[in-house]
């Protein structure tokens, strides 16, 4: 128990403004283990998570409301709050004393819980998948103590109204608009908790449509940019030219600052955009070399931080993760898993991270088979399609595709949407794409007068076809599969 620390991260609680939302972790009031700081640390985040400034009489007056009748007398007619109060540490100071109010409270959670995983192992007879996701959970429940949220009990009776007022005075919402109607229908929209992945083959051009979606989103909406290759200042060039709508070797080589160059007469656009470039709220994290599960603590600060998380129907933000990758040797042998469990791992942790603090998302991959007619391009579909919200298929048409439907560049093809209704086998969504600006649009729906012409087919001649990827349990209890 450290005493002192839980005073002083109440007293950075109450003094300094909005101190709660930038911690990277959320405290509750079973953080503080001694009982008069347990009560005071009730009614102080009461305040602070329904967006009042605590001081003494509004905490008095609250501990009433909240029907604390012997907060008078635990708080010794109020000297240990004035006490409380007068601490008033530093910035850095009072993040020192939560994280030790934290590390304590973890340390009381993992002693607890290791003792029952202990009494659970010593009498189980359990399957050996069982006892795997025993311990999982185990750790699971130490680990998300630090992010603690309520589970509160809904009678689903009591929100019907409010339910249906909200979809009668917002009719046709579909989430965040990103300038692309026609794939925002198919897929359900971008909303709170959801999680839409897009695929393409390398330099398609994937990223471009989660620039255009950021530069969309971030004039009104903070954006979180995640990218796993390019740099910060490779991002902000693209972004700047789509912004622009200027070609981005132009902006890259500098020649629009010198007089004596042609490029002189972009300029005044130069100028204009980069103030227009200012008001965006985009936040920049390079990943390169990292797996989702790395990016968590990030993600959550950053949701923190700008207040993200949304408790009503609106989202508040959107987060770009550019883009889950494909494991390397390196990231096998460290989490001991096979390549498409990691795939799923780093799908899943981003879905249930965006669950959790309800922000949407919009993230990438690459195909790895040559035949996209289906999902199966996508390495470990079964799996990921059954952890996102929707998968999308990016591509630059071919000349045959080009020949039937003439109208656009590229096409998007929405494999499966757990929220909407996809495409069909023989149908697209036209998209109009300019690489050298990253100027990228929907044309509208095309669908084929006969059977969609055959793509290059992947299991060429003398090549078994793979059964589905099996799931972890059948990997632990059965004997494999083989080709």
């Amino acid at each position: 128990m450290n005493i002192e620390a839980e005073r002083g991260a109440l007293s950075a609680l109450i003094n300094l403004d909005d101190f709660a939302f930038t911690l990277p972790f959320k405290l509750s009031e079973d953080d503080f283990s001694n009982v008069t700081n347990k009560v005071i640390a009730k009614v102080v985040l009461h305040l602070v998570e329904t967006g009042q400034k605590p001081n003494k009489n509004l905490i008095l007056s609250t501990a009433k409301t909240l029907a604390l009748d012997n907060f008078d007398e635990i708080t010794k007619s109020g000297a240990e709050l004035n006490d409380i109060i007068a601490l008033k540490p530093k910035s850095d100071e009072a993040l020192m004393y939560v994280r030790q109010v934290k590390k304590e409270s973890m340390k009381r959670t993992a002693k607890s819980q290791l003792r029952n995983l202990a009494d659970y192992v010593d009498s189980t007879e359990d399957t050996l998948s069982t006892i795997l996701t025993r311990f999982e959970d185990t750790v699971l429940s130490v680990t998300s103590s630090v992010d603690y949220t309520e589970n509160q009990a809904i009678k689903l009776a009591d929100i019907i109204d409010q339910e249906l007022a909200f979809l009668g005075e917002n009719p046709g919402n579909m989430g965040l608009d990103i300038g692309m109607p026609n794939w925002q229908e198919r897929v359900g929209g971008l909303s709170n908790g959801l999680v839409h992945a897009i695929i393409a083959t390398n330099k398609t051009g994937k990223s471009n449509i989660g620039m255009n979606a950021a530069l969309q989103i971030s004039k009104h909406l903070p954006v979180l940019y995640i990218d796993t290759e390019m740099d910060k200042s490779l991002v902000t060039t693209r972004i700047f030219s789509i912004l622009t709508k200027l070609p981005t070797n132009m902006i890259k080589k500098g020649f629009w600052n010198d007089p004596t160059k042609d490029e002189y007469e972009h300029w005044p656009r130069i100028q204009a955009g980069k103030e227009e470039f200012k008001q965006l709220n985009i936040t920049y994290i390079r990943a390169a070399g990292k797996q989702v599960t790395d990016m968590i603590p990030a993600m959550r600060r950053w949701v923190i931080q700008n207040k993200v998380g949304a408790e009503g129907k609106f989202p508040q933000g959107l987060i770009i993760y550019d883009y889950v990758k494909l494991a390397d040797f390196n990231d096998l042998k460290r989490f001991g898993l096979q390549e498409w469990q990691l795939l799923g791992l780093s799908m899943s942790a981003l879905k249930d991270f965006c669950n959790k603090y309800q922000v949407p998302c919009l993230t990438f991959g690459q195909t790895n088979r040559e035949d996209d007619s289906t999902i199966n391009c996508l390495g470990a579909s079964k799996r990921i399609a059954d952890l996102v919200d929707s998968v999308s298929l990016f591509k630059a048409k071919t000349p045959e595709l080009q020949a039937q439907d003439p109208n656009g560049t590229h096409l998007l093809r929405v494999f499966v949407a757990r929220h909407g209704p996809g495409t069909a086998e023989d149908e697209h969504i036209q998209m109009q794409y300019d690489k050298s600006t990253g100027q990228m649009s929907e044309l509208g729906m095309f669908k084929f007068k006969q059977k969609a012409p055959e793509t290059e087919t992947y299991h060429k001649r003398g090549r078994k076809k793979k059964h589905d990827d099996p799931t972890v349990e059948e990997i632990l209890e059965g004997d494999g599969f083989r080709d």
